[in-house]
């Protein structure tokens, strides 16, 4: 499916867990990584020039550690503004993946939807795979922990119907011979999410139609060679039962679009997004999908 990713760098100990992990990226198809640096002065006068200076040999080890994990690997060191230079990379080399820490200093310090990594999610057309790095206490040190291990072993995919979502989908069919599993998802969705006590007692006289769909996409992932593929609609807090979910069937990668109609409909900016992107403990592939 994905056969060139650029994996935007800061060279920092997180990005370094980052680009240890990366082997997994095989399993969506990743053959070539182009690993860019992007030096930001700051409006310190020169400070850029000496960023990029010192960042060859530390890009030079992370590109050493991706090639013995048998990426073929380019390095670009950029100055500028991040996002746009990371894009900019991406852009012209042809890519159709962007790999980004959730975490970390420099172009992918802030949290998902803010900063250099909310415009990477509004500005980038191109698939982005979104890495959460966590900073973990282990005998008295901070420890970084990144997950990517076999991002393919099980796929959660929550839907809308939306042609935002049906894009998402197109990109699950493509990857779904390698998986091993996937889980289909549609959440009927209540506000505000605080009334949990009445989530369950909400009715909701659309569920057949959305099962029907539902069975529907299970099918043709199974025509394609996924072996293992289950479906379930819920009435709820959409965020909540997203999470909740993959937590509770311990996926691997949660797919879906980056907005859309209906439970989607803020993802751009929106709770959802805050919530699923930055506080989902597995990687979230975010599929763009323009809707008017």
């Amino acid at each position: 499916m994905f056969s060139k990713a650029v994996l935007a760098t800061d060279l920092s100990q997180v990005s370094d867990k980052i680009v240890q992990c990366s082997q997994g990226l095989k399993g969506m198809g990743v053959k070539e990584i182009i690993l860019t640096y992007v030096a930001q002065s700051f409006f310190t006068p020169g400070l850029d020039d000496m960023l990029a200076k010192e960042a060859g040999p530390r890009i030079e080890e992370q590109k050493q550690i991706l090639a013995h994990q048998g990426f073929n690997v380019k390095t670009i060191i950029e100055k500028g503004v991040p996002w746009y230079k990371i894009l900019e990379v991406a852009n012209s080399a042809g890519a159709d993946l962007l790999v980004v820490g959730s975490h970390g200093h420099g172009a992918v310090a802030d949290t998902l939807l803010g900063g250099t990594a909310t415009q990477l999610l509004e500005q980038a057309h191109m698939p982005i795979l979104l890495l959460r790095t966590n900073l973990v206490q282990q005998q008295g040190r901070l420890r970084c922990d990144v997950r990517l291990g076999d991002p393919l072993k099980h796929v959660l995919f929550p839907t809308d119907f939306s042609p935002a979502s049906n894009k998402a989908f197109s990109v699950l069919l493509e990857l779904a011979p390698g998986c091993e599993a996937v889980t289909l998802l549609h959440v009927h969705g209540i506000r505000p999410c605080l009334y949990k006590d009445l989530e369950k007692d909400l009715p909701n006289e659309h569920k057949d139609q959305e099962e029907m769909e539902l069975n529907e996409m299970a099918d043709r992932l199974i025509a394609i060679g996924c072996p293992q593929v289950s479906s379930s609609v819920s009435v709820g807090c959409v965020k909540k039962t997203i999470m909740e979910e993959a937590a509770r069937q311990g996926v691997s990668l949660l797919i879906m679009a980056s907005r859309g109609w209906g439970l989607f409909k803020e993802l751009r900016l929106g709770s959802i997004s805050r919530a699923v992107v930055n506080h989902a403990s597995v990687p979230v592939l975010l599929i763009k999908g323009d809707v008017s």
